[in-house]
């Protein structure tokens, strides 16, 4: 989600081969990994992800309308989150604001979401 949101928000980043193994020593996630050729194969990698605490610590600003166009690869509506966001992140949080996002933006959620790698999976 860096591509996204100013700032420093991926915080401890680890990656080991295997679960239950010890990070490599002095691995740092760089600007390689964000392409297919990059990117491990295999592995586990954990990150945690830091919006600022809505104070802009760290320069992060997040992208509300960008969050909330995730929702849409998942099973939550953005409809039932839109209280929450009216009553601690933003009370002029516009309704659907994550649909027009997704709708506005669509080649870079094509280009975030499809692989150019060919899939070894047959089904």
């Amino acid at each position: 989600m860096f591509c996204c949101f100013e700032g420093v928000n991926w915080l401890d980043q680890i990656f080991t081969w295997k679960r239950d193994t010890d990070p490599m020593p002095g691995w740092e996630l760089t600007q390689g990994w964000m392409s297919d050729e990059g990117f491990a194969d295999r592995g586990v990698l954990n990150i945690n992800y830091y919006s600022g605490e809505g104070s802009g610590l760290k320069d992060c600003r997040p992208s509300v309308n960008f969050r909330k166009s995730l929702l849409y690869n998942t099973l939550i509506h953005e409809d039932i989150l839109h209280p929450l966001w009216v009553a601690h992140v933003d009370p002029a949080a516009k309704k659907r604001a994550g649909l027009e996002h997704l709708n506005q933006n669509m080649t870079v959620w094509t280009n975030m979401l499809l692989t150019k790698r060919k899939s070894s999976v047959t089904i």
